[in-house]
C-alpha cells in the first residue's frame, strides 16, 4: 500500500508529459523522491522504493507452460 501523499504525486504525474519524462529520467529511487518533495511533497526515497516493489509484486505471473 503506498502513502496518500505518494498517490496524489502519482496523480499529479499521471496528468502531466512534462512530469513523466522527468520522473522516466530518473535513475535512482532518491531522484524520484527529489522530484516530488520539489514539487511539495513530503515523500522519502523508502516510500518510492516501496511503491515500486508493492508494483512489482502485484504483477502476475504468467503460466510457463
Amino acid at each position: 500500500m503506498i502513502s496518500q501523499e505518494l498517490e496524489r504525486f502519482f496523480l499529479m504525474v499521471a496528468g502531466s508529459k512534462d512530469l513523466q519524462q522527468q520522473l522516466k529520467s530518473t535513475k535512482e529511487f532518491a531522484d524520484a523522491a527529489q522530484l516530488a518533495r520539489d514539487l511539495g511533497f513530503q515523500i522519502t526515497d523508502a516510500e518510492v522504493m516501496l511503491a515500486q516493489a508493492y508494483r512489482i509484486l502485484s504483477i502476475p505471473i504468467r503460466d510457463q507452460d
